[in-house]
């Protein structure tokens, strides 16, 4: 057993906050309240203790810690030492003047820089956390004995630095296409203008008056719903209070509600034009324009190009937060796999875009190269080698069928039928596929073949039939228990409290797994305000789900583990041989309920520091 640690004034009181002392005797112990409240103490020294004999230690500290202060000010006190359970925060620094601190990254002009001070930092002070003689309480002790038993099973120490918990998992992405990573639709004759003026009527938020009539209050809400019950957005106001559509389905009403619904798209499509109600959005309109826009330099290679019909009136087609997104991943040597998924009849123009992107002939990104030179990522696609066509008749299991090598006619086709999937897989023009696990098996197959992109034609009438339902839209199939994947499902139709577009399913029951359990996980609604203005916003996104499911599976087996439901030596997080798996080894039952309580604290501190550094590396 080693000898425990006892804090010191320099930085220990930066590192877990102010000291508490019972009298002037006892300047140098921390006092022991009540267990409950003493937990997180003891467990910031049980760290400490810990990382003071890894030989890693200040190279994790700095890298976390430089991560975490990009995009803050630069003469930004703060604590090189902080691990908190909460990734995104730091605590500042205690309060004194200016001249007794330590200048951690004052002048530091780059988040190396940073890290290089911290470093220095910390040896600086490194015999402050000399071990001293004096014992933890009871329960630090049990939890201490836990962390050896940890290290020891781990293999000195490697299960808990095991860097693959983030970056090792392949990622597999779906992402919807109109209005997720571009804002036009050709096949509904949608220009730029009008796409920008749909999504500003979807977020002004008004109210209503007799007429009726719909009152801007000057109010854009683009994350959430405004919580003022009073308030409706335009596009609501158009659909249920102005031109509301007829419930039937008889010639007539189905003749009257076609009429009503180009009558609400031409008003939604001239929002901000002048003598609109959405007119004081003029100024937003224009600024969500200007970002659309190819640079001036960009227009002639657009223009000259082959493809020059993606640029029309010199306006992008993906949105360049897509392709920042892709260009973060090559450059972070991420295992990522694209699977494009729409309803409509767009994947073409997509496939076009992208081998332009990935070949360096994209106006806009000439000197990208993903054309597989790198011997790593190869985004070219082609039809029909690299896209897939679903049919839904039921909501059941069996009521689902996938054609893999579906042809330019198929991913146009306005109806598709079992027939036609059946001709096409004995004519040897593609595979049948009609079981979740053998549809979830062969996107596994076509995910390990490297880093790829691909394209899948949902199946439209289907969700329509059963009311826009999520039981019946864009099927996502997990195996929960595997975690060498990360599946992630862009779309802009995904609801604030439902799916709605998206049909997520347990790949071995087949049942729906709940909306709560998945959203902000494996399910993100793309607010494409947000990812029009954001060129960043797919990288914080994907990084924010990435963090959420490695919270959630870790939150997991913490409650197993203080449950004493894992068997000693056991996993229920890690399978044994699987490369991506993180190896949190449970605490055995012997040990009491406060020495494993305090045991998941002291765990979650350090594999923080791990996470950062795996997850937020040249974020």
């Amino acid at each position: 057993m080693q000898a425990p640690l006892e804090g010191s004034a320099s930085d220990l009181d930066d590192f877990f906050g102010p000291r508490r002392s019972r009298d002037n005797s006892a300047r140098n112990s921390y006092e022991v309240l009540s267990p409950a409240s003493n937990h997180n103490r003891e467990a910031a020294l049980l760290v400490a203790q810990y990382l003071s004999q890894s030989p890693r230690n200040a190279e994790d500290l700095a890298t976390g810690y430089g991560a975490l202060r990009r995009g803050q000010r630069a003469d930004e006190e703060a604590s090189a030492f902080s691990v908190g359970s909460h990734l995104p925060s730091m605590p500042a620094a205690r309060q004194q003047p200016a001249s007794e601190r330590e200048p951690l990254a004052r002048a530091a002009s780059t988040p190396d820089e940073a890290a290089v001070r911290i470093q220095q930092f910390y040896r600086k002070h490194r015999s402050d956390l000399l071990l001293r003689k004096r014992s933890f309480s009871k329960f630090g002790q049990e939890a201490f004995d836990l962390i050896r038993r940890h290290v020891d099973t781990g293999g000195s120490g490697s299960g808990l630095y095991e860097e693959n918990i983030a970056v090792k998992a392949r990622l597999i992405l779906h992402f919807d296409i109109n209005k997720t990573i571009l804002m036009s639709d050709k096949a509904q004759d949608a220009s730029t203008d009008h796409m920008v003026n749909v999504l500003l009527c979807e977020c002004a938020w008004g109210r209503l008056e007799p007429g009726p009539k719909w009152v801007p209050v000057g109010r854009l809400a683009t994350d959430r719903p405004s919580n003022d019950p009073q308030l409706m957005s335009y596009r609501s106001f158009l659909d249920s209070f102005l031109l509301p559509s007829h419930v039937g389905s008889s010639p007539d009403i189905e003749k009257h509600n076609n009429e009503v619904k180009n009558v609400r798209q031409a008003l939604k499509r001239a929002f901000t034009d002048p003598g609109q109600p959405g007119e004081m959005f003029r100024g937003i309109f224009k600024q969500l324009k200007d970002t659309l826009t190819l640079p001036e330099a960009c227009k002639a290679a657009a223009q000259q190009s082959s493809l020059g019909y993606l640029f029309a009136h010199g306006e992008r087609h993906i949105l360049p937060s897509f392709f920042n997104l892709l260009i973060h991943l090559q450059k972070q040597e991420r295992d990522f796999t694209l699977v494009f998924r729409t309803f409509g009849s767009d994947i073409a123009e997509v496939v076009d875009e992208i081998n332009m992107f990935a070949t360096g002939q994209h106006p806009a990104y000439p000197e990208v190269r993903m054309d597989g030179s790198d011997g790593r990522t190869d985004l070219r696609m082609s039809i029909p080698e690299h896209s897939a066509c679903f049919l839904r008749t039921t909501a059941k299991p069996d009521g689902s069928h996938l054609l893999l090598g579906a042809d330019r006619a198929l991913l146009v086709s306005k109806k598709v039928t079992k027939g036609c999937l059946e001709a096409a897989a004995e004519a040897g023009l593609g595979q049948h596929l009609t079981s979740f696990q053998a549809m979830h098996a062969a996107i596994m197959q076509k995910a390990e073949s490297g880093n790829r992109a691909y394209a899948i034609r949902d199946y439209y009438p289907f969700w329509k039939s059963r009311n826009e339902r999520s039981r019946a839209g864009k099927l996502l199939l997990l195996d929960r228990a595997n975690e060498d994947v990360i599946q992630i499902f862009f779309d802009d139709n995904i609801g604030h409290g439902s799916a709605n577009i998206v049909d997520v399913r347990d790949v071995m029951s087949g049942e729906p797994l709940a909306f709560q359990d998945v959203t902000g996980k494996n399910l993100l609604k793309v607010e494409p305000l947000n990812a029009i203005l954001d060129p960043q916003y797919f990288v914080r996104a994907v990084h924010q789900c990435t963090l959420s499911i490695l919270h959630g599976r870790e939150k997991e087996a913490n409650l197993q583990a203080i449950a004493g439901l894992t068997p000693q030596g056991s996993s229920p997080t890690h399978r044994d041989g699987a490369p991506g798996g993180f190896r949190q080894r449970v605490p055995p039952a012997v040990h009491s309920r406060r020495g494993r309580e305090l045991w998941s604290i002291v765990h979650r501190r350090l594999t923080a520091v791990v996470r950062l550094r795996a997850a937020m590396r040249n974020a």
